[in-house]
């Protein structure tokens, strides 16, 4: 039976996908055979598809190679870890952050692939770097730094590098996208979020009298951009000869970092400065308070957090609690009633009175009220109603000046992002449980 043309392109599509596979375990570029061979592929499957009647240069190949591991790069896209967004992972290998600091270093300018998608990205957000744009969407795991050379890289040097062994630091939980946070990208100047304020009312009349007039009221939730940062030191050494494994460490380390931190100020940020404003410090978002100087939480309590989402109509949607590791642990040993009613309000299952629970460390457990110190918080409420905002890719500045005498070279990564909530109604908070 002759194969018919979806049996042709799915052959086509493996074989691209196996040359690329291919090229990537070897972390080598493409042979000028292989290149000829994709360049083939690639023109039999546009006249298969019937969507090109001329033949593809190489520049025109490179640049479809360029759409296609952006092709998620848009506002509408959620990505299901944090940060995340953007970007293929099948081109994760691809992509080398320290070749694009060399070339910086080197002439003054990004260019091959890392320029290719910097400037893509750079024309779809209409957004001009002050170094050269990363996507966010690479595997990558508020002011932070981490030295990486030779010594505390721990042998990060290409002959002895095992980066499948390499110990991580251990790092607070982000759970704050996995509750339900929404996530929009790629955002494109001061964002306003329609929001209907006051609805309509409906009145009873008489026979032939008339209705009330009443119209809703329409606001808005703005979003403007606010910056956060971070960097990391490397050596000169390093990025001549590291390998593919301390790119990993030194990516993992720049946007872990950036993605901890807009975590935590959705839960705890001050507000004040250019820091957006989290749950705890919103005094919008209501509080149930324990006692005068805190104390064990009870199951009223518990309960008590979700009646008052419940009574502003806002328990819907991705509703959970979250609390610290402290807090957790508090939960696990306290029972919902008397002793013939043994049953913890944290249950084995990770949840709160049929809620989904989590516990991270970014909820803070050294608060104070009162005489009461080392309290912890307890935060329940639709999720979804948290929204984080980001504003293009992660902007790669090289500072290679700050550590000229040892050679070193300092990559300052900076993201435009914020954090606003739809109803603050939707969540209720406790800030004064004991921990203990």
């Amino acid at each position: 039976m002759p194969q018919t043309t979806a049996e042709r392109l799915a052959e086509i599509k493996t074989e691209l996908r196996l040359m690329e596979e291919r090229r990537v375990m070897e972390n080598r570029d493409f042979t000028e055979p292989e290149s000829q061979r994709a360049i083939q592929l690639v023109e039999e499957r546009e006249q298969l598809s019937m969507t090109r009647t001329t033949p593809l240069t190489p520049a025109e190949l490179r640049h479809a190679r360029i759409q296609e591991s952006l092709r998620d790069y848009d506002p509408n896209h959620v990505p299901s870890d944090y940060p995340v967004g953007g970007f293929d992972p099948k081109w994760d290998k691809r992509y080398s952050l320290l070749r694009a600091v060399s070339r910086k270093l080197e002439k003054g300018y990004v260019d091959g692939y890392e320029g290719e998608v910097s400037a893509e990205i750079a024309r779809r957000t209409k957004k001009t770097p002050s170094g050269f744009l990363m996507p966010m969407g690479l595997p990558m795991g508020g002011g932070e730094r981490r030295d990486l050379d030779t010594t505390a890289g721990a042998g990060a040097v290409h002959t002895n590098f095992l980066g499948s062994r390499f110990i991580d630091a251990l790092r607070n939980k982000t759970l704050l996208l996995s509750m339900g946070a929404t996530l929009l990208t790629d955002l494109v100047g001061d964002v306003q979020i329609p929001k209907l304020t006051t609805t309509s009312s409906a009145y009873w009349v008489n026979e032939a009298s008339p209705v009330t007039e009443s119209a809703p009221a329409v606001g808005s939730v703005t979003m403007a951009p606010k910056t956060v940062g971070t960097f990391v030191d490397i050596t000169r050494k390093l990025i001549m000869q590291s390998s593919y494994d301390c790119e990993m460490m030194t990516r993992n380390d720049l946007v872990r970092v950036l993605g901890l931190e807009l975590d935590r100020v959705g839960i705890n940020g001050s507000g004040s400065g250019a820091e957006p404003q989290g749950i705890l410090q919103n005094s919008s978002i209501q509080t149930v308070a324990i006692g005068t100087n805190g104390g064990d939480p009870t199951w009223a309590k518990i309960v008590e957090l979700e009646s008052v989402v419940a009574t502003a109509n806002a328990d819907v949607g991705s509703l959970g609690y979250l609390t610290s590791a402290y807090g957790r642990g508090k939960l696990k040993t306290v029972t919902k009633g008397d002793a013939g009613y043994p049953i913890h309000l944290w249950s084995e299952n990770n949840t709160v009175n049929g809620y989904r629970a989590g516990a991270t460390a970014q909820v803070p457990s050294n608060l104070t009220k009162g005489t009461g110190e080392d309290l912890t918080a307890v935060i329940f409420g639709d999720w979804s109603s948290m929204v984080f905002g980001t504003w293009g890719a992660v902007d790669i500045n090289i500072d290679p000046y700050s550590l000229g005498t040892s050679g070193g070279v300092r990559i300052v990564a900076l993201l435009d992002c914020q954090v606003k909530f739809r109803h603050v109604e939707s969540f209720a908070k406790i800030v004064d449980m004991n921990r203990a």
